[in-house]
């Protein structure tokens, strides 16, 4: 599955001896209040984490590091569930410098953009800058480049093109399929690519802007199962009721928050998750994201661990992250600290066990550019000498 990270036998060990209380952990966080992402419950209990994992909950562990939480809330590291890297003018290293302040320690991106310039050449770009940062970037291959037949492209993606990237552990689907027409008229090249996802059960992303009831009939039976295009609470109901994931999106220009929550339910939340799609990283650095979509839908009546569940677990669910998305033995130690749950300001952050954020600075160690440049971006006729 996307995104799931393979254990050495080696660390599994480690991991299981750490569990087991035969080696010392490397932080134990006590009087922790956990946000349970699967209970609906808050929870007290110490948390032990060892290689960048949580391997137990209980007051018998010891680790080399030991913090006293004094009642804090923690809830598991954000999750944006969809969102072009390139629109927020950064690259992803600058991106996870704004990003990891409020929270988010992973992203499902579409890197549609780039890859409609440079084809392949964009894609082991996005994935090489994506490399040791503080924020996972889980990468949604580009169904639809170009976006219709009728656009004019850098560059030309065929399912024979996409398919090697599969092979990739940070890859986790395929991203919006915004060619209505190519699925309507069941075109070679898009049967491929939706079969080709769908075989090795990676998730399909939408891209179902003014598509009709009739249309999402098509959509999922394709195979499709998220949207992000959703505008109005009547769209949003018809593909809740056909098994879709929706995204409520807020970003730096297309703000569906306001129009969608109000179909949250208790019922309901577990097929809604929060998203950006397009936002500017000024904005993102100086008003959060997701962490900002938490508060307001817990202003809105939403139970608190309701609301982060949506920007948890069911992002990992959806993207079939295994190993992300909540507080719990087994699951990464990317999580955040808050000292009110209502209001949640966020004062830090953990990043596989270990701080990245604290107290209003960012912690983490960045290394230099290793993605190198990207070269001829950009052509133009010779326009001769003047």
């Amino acid at each position: 599955m996307g995104g799931e990270i393979s254990l050495e036998k080696e660390m599994l060990v480690s991991l299981i001896k750490a569990s087991s209380g035969e080696e010392l952990c490397d932080l134990v966080l006590k009087n922790a209040q956990i946000a349970d992402v699967f209970s609906g419950e808050i929870i007290q209990r110490n948390i032990a984490v060892k290689d960048g994992y949580i391997v137990g909950f209980g007051d018998e562990y010891k680790g080399a590091e030991e913090i006293d939480l004094k009642n804090a809330y923690v809830a598991p590291g954000l999750i944006d569930a969809h969102i072009h890297i390139e629109s927020t003018l950064a690259t992803p290293k600058e991106f996870s410098r704004a990003a990891i302040k409020h929270g988010i320690t992973s992203v499902v991106m579409d890197p549609h953009e780039i890859a409609n310039v440079m084809g392949t050449s964009g894609l082991d770009y996005m994935l090489k800058a994506s490399e040791n940062l503080p924020v996972d970037f889980m990468m949604m291959l580009p169904s639809c480049v170009p976006a219709t037949e009728f656009e004019t492209s850098g560059a030309i993606l065929h399912a024979e093109d996409l398919k090697p990237f599969y092979r990739r552990n940070k890859v986790a689907g395929l991203a919006e399929v915004m060619d209505l027409n190519a699925v309507r008229s069941t075109s070679e090249d898009m049967m491929t690519k939706l079969l080709d996802a769908n075989t090795i059960h990676k998730t399909v992303d939408g891209h179902g802007s003014g598509l009709s009831p009739h249309d999402n009939n098509i959509y999922r039976t394709a195979g499709i199962t998220t949207d992000h295009e959703c505008t109005t609470l009547e769209e949003a109901k018809d593909r809740l009721e056909k098994g879709f994931y929706i995204h409520i999106r807020e970003g730096s220009v297309a703000k569906n928050f306001d129009a969608l929550i109000p179909l949250v339910t208790r019922n309901s939340c577990r097929r809604f998750t929060f998203c950006t799609d397009d936002i500017y990283i000024s904005d993102l650095n100086e008003h959060g994201s997701i962490d900002d979509m938490v508060r307001r839908a817990i202003k809105t009546g939403l139970d608190p661990v309701d609301a982060i569940r949506m920007a948890t677990l069911n992002p990992s669910e959806c993207y079939g992250l295994k190993s992300k998305g909540a507080v719990a033995p087994g699951y990464e130690a990317d999580f955040l600290i808050v000292d009110d749950l209502a209001e949640f300001v966020i004062s830090s952050v953990y990043k596989k066990g270990q701080l990245v954020y604290d107290k209003n600075e960012v912690k983490y160690s960045y290394p230099e550019n290793i993605a190198g440049d990207m070269p001829d971006t950009m052509n133009l006729p010779d326009l001769g000498k003047r």
